[in-house]
């Protein structure tokens, strides 16, 4: 449908390109006429395009305050995550001579009595092994994040999606205690972005990372808002170098024979040049938090390699042997391990028979060595929500970021549980601390943006278990993954990441496998997947409470609540595109540029205005008609008052058009009693009376149309 604007620019265009008519008219008026007409035109583009630039869209309002409320994942990870036990956090150290966990002693010792043989050996009738976690150590790891509206999750933050009851004699006099669970759910590596799930932000993207959040949205707002929170991120990293091996397959097919015939290969792509096994020999690494990790990944491939070249009967001096050594801060988690990459060739290229080559097929997998490890970051995660409903699906990321430190002194201060001088038999508790336990005893403190996680004994003691023996995953659940990520002895009950039976996954792994800068993702990749499976975050952005020893496995945040963070209120919005008002631009810029033209006119030149003040009194309708009828009575140079009062008062009646010879155009019908003075057709003389006997008629024929508005009608013919 067409606007009153639009309709308006339509019908001045249509009047004024018919009323020029310009054939006989000097160059100077046949411009200004076309230039009219143009100016018309463009009126008519403008009416039309001008409210084409019209918008409402939602856009950023006001910074305020905003009550959230805790939303629930409504898909298969929140079904398989289970309710929040009423149990407190419980830390299990077994192994060595004496299993107490640090800092809770208990009188409980380990005792051989045959070779291979032990006991445990209680001091009194009260030892026991307290699985609860010291006050102290409880104080210490929640002092930096139990303040209120903090996002940030520390070590009591963090559980198991799943869990289960144990028992046994000498853990807490025989207490049933809780401890991790594992469940497999679902595979995200094909997802390729953002998600959320129960109590997760999960990016599957190049940089993959978990970052623990209890989701809660914004209450109340009719199109949502966007906000910031910093979140404590974990970021599987992966280092990998090419072994210069390719294992090659050849495949034939034959007429004559059901089966196919399957050779395996390999290929040396300079894996053996130069390779000298005492160039090896190195001591061991010191570098401590800045971790080089491809410096692991390409001495563990040279190592690779000479022991395929070993195998190939090249004697080289090989010294197999293994330390335990203390764990402290320096002692980063690092798991190297072989990965054996998709195939390099399309696997849609051989879609013809001229491809088919005899039934013979053969492509390659490169073999790469790589190593793995975790660290741990705070990152400043951007969030939005559409205000449609209150559905988890509603809320997404739209960008994670290193959190922006003022200075040094504004950098999170990390701690790590130090075993020095004993060897390290348990897994390490590390976390975020405030600054009053920079120097607590037993623990390693550093400043920094980013921490890798300490080593732990189960990446070499590991029999195929991806949860801990205990509730606290913030230690153990890190580990027990990272030692799972290149097989064992948990392939028997892990998911297949091979993409043998996942297409999608599939074509994401031969993307990945043509180099190793590419290849490092896929370790990366399959350990972020485990550990969303088996962790979740159950930090809110409205929690409002101290983490009190025992700490309690439990999360009863209040339904809703002010946050700290503000909310950025989106508002719908008119907007107008400026591009869309080019037209009336010009027509308004031709109308300014007449308008000071006449302006100039006006001033400069007083004859051309009384020029044309005369000629449009000359040609007006109603002076024309009474020149015409009443030839030689009017002064055409009179004064528009003065006409009215004397040539505006006559009655003009107009005959029908139908028949032409038979009737008038037009005639006066009768005068006024200021018009008797006039007679004899001489201006200035008396004139005799006259009525509807003394009308002069003007024919129809030869005359243009010419309609009288605003004359006042009578009852004679014609009118």
């Amino acid at each position: 449908m067409l606007t009153i604007a639009e309709v308006s620019g339509l019908i001045a265009a249509a009047v004024m390109i018919n009323a020029v008519n310009v054939h006989h008219a000097p160059l100077p008026t046949k411009i200004a006429s076309w230039g009219l007409t143009l100016s018309a035109f463009l009126l008519v583009v403008a009416s039309v395009f001008a409210p084409l630039g019209l918008r409402d869209s939602i856009v950023p309002g006001e910074s305020r305050l905003v009550q959230f409320e805790y939303v629930p994942d409504r898909g298969p990870w929140g079904r398989v995550t289970m309710p929040r036990p009423n149990s407190k956090f419980t830390r299990y150290c077994e192994f060595g001579l004496t299993i107490n966990c640090p800092g809770q002693y208990q009188g409980v010792y380990m005792n051989e009595t045959e070779p291979g043989q032990w006991i445990s050996v209680e001091t009194n009738a009260d030892s026991t092994i307290n699985l609860t976690i010291p006050e102290n150590y409880t104080a210490m790891f929640s002092s930096a994040t139990s303040t209120l509206g903090s996002t940030v999750s520390g070590l009591f933050d963090i559980q198991y999606r799943r869990w289960k009851f144990d028992q046994g004699d000498i853990q807490d006099k025989g207490q049933p205690f809780v401890r991790g669970d594992s469940r497999y759910i679902q595979s995200l590596i094909t997802e390729e972005k953002v998600l959320l799930v129960e109590g997760l932000v999960v990016d599957m993207r190049d940089n993959p990372g978990i970052g623990f959040r209890n989701h809660t949205i914004p209450v109340g707002l009719e199109h949502g808002g966007a906000w910031t929170e910093d979140l404590t991120w974990i970021e599987p990293v992966t280092k990998c170098a090419d072994t210069n091996l390719s294992i090659q397959l050849r495949e034939e097919i034959t007429a004559d024979d059901t089966s196919d015939e399957i050779a395996f290969s390999i290929i040396d792509r300079g894996a053996f040049t130069g390779l000298d096994v005492h160039t090896l020999e190195s001591p061991a690494w010191i570098d401590n938090q800045t971790l080089d990790l491809f410096g692991r990944a390409h001495k563990a491939a040279r190592m690779h390699n000479v022991l395929v070249a070993s195998s190939l009967n090249v004697t080289l001096p090989l010294d197999p042997a293994t330390k335990t050594l203390a764990n402290n801060i320096t002692n980063a988690l690092v798991q190297c391990g072989v990965v054996l990459g998709a195939q390099l060739q399309d696997p849609n290229s051989n879609l013809s028979v001229s491809t088919f080559n005899d039934g013979i097929s053969t492509y390659s997998k490169n073999l790469y060595v790589c190593a793995s490890s975790v660290r741990a970051s705070i990152k400043s995660v951007d969030f939005l929500y559409d205000g449609a409903g209150g559905h988890l699906g509603n809320l997404e990321v739209t960008e994670i970021k290193d959190k922006v430190y003022a200075d040094e002194e504004s950098k999170p201060l990390w701690a790590v549980e130090s075993s020095w001088p004993k060897t390290m038999r348990f897994d390490p508790l590390w976390g975020l601390v405030d600054r009053r336990y920079e120097e607590f005893s037993g623990f390693n403190s550093l400043r920094a943006e980013k921490l890798w996680l300490p080593a732990s004994p189960f990446l070499t003691v590991n029999f195929g278990e991806s949860e801990g023996y205990d509730a606290l995953a913030g230690a153990s659940g890190f580990s027990r993954r990272l030692g799972n990520v290149y097989g064992g002895l948990a392939e028997m009950s892990s998911p297949d990441w091979s993409g043998q039976y996942e297409y999608t996954l599939l074509e994401r792994w031969h993307r990945l496998s043509q180099n190793q800068d590419m290849a490092s993702q896929i370790p990366s990749l399959i350990l972020n997947d485990g550990l969303t499976a088996g962790l979740v975050g159950t930090k809110t952005s409205i929690s409002q409470k101290y983490v009190q020893y025992p700490a309690s496995l439990a999360v009863d945040d209040t339904v809703r609540a002010y946050p700290q963070a503000q909310v950025t209120v989106y508002k719908r919005a008119i907007h107008y595109d400026i591009r869309y008002a080019i037209p009336s631009f010009i027509v308004l810029a031709i109308f300014l540029l007449a308008l000071l033209w006449a302006v100039a006119i006006l001033v400069t030149s007083h004859l051309i205005i009384w020029t044309m003040k005369n000629m449009y009194n000359q040609t007006s309708t109603g002076r024309l008609a009474t020149n015409l009828l009443r030839p030689g009575q009017s002064d055409p140079k009179q004064a528009t008052s003065k006409w009215m009062s004397r040539d505006g008062t006559l009655l003009l009646s107009f005959g029908r058009m139908s028949a032409k010879e038979k009737d008038y155009f037009c005639t006066i019908v009768s005068d006024t009693p200021e018009m008797k003075h006039s007679q004899n057709g001489d201006w200035g003389k008396p004139p005799s009376p006259f009525g509807m006997g003394h009308t002069r008629e003007l024919p129809t024929s030869g005359l243009n149309n010419t309609h009288m508005t605003g004359v006042p009608k009578h009852n004679g013919k014609g009118t």
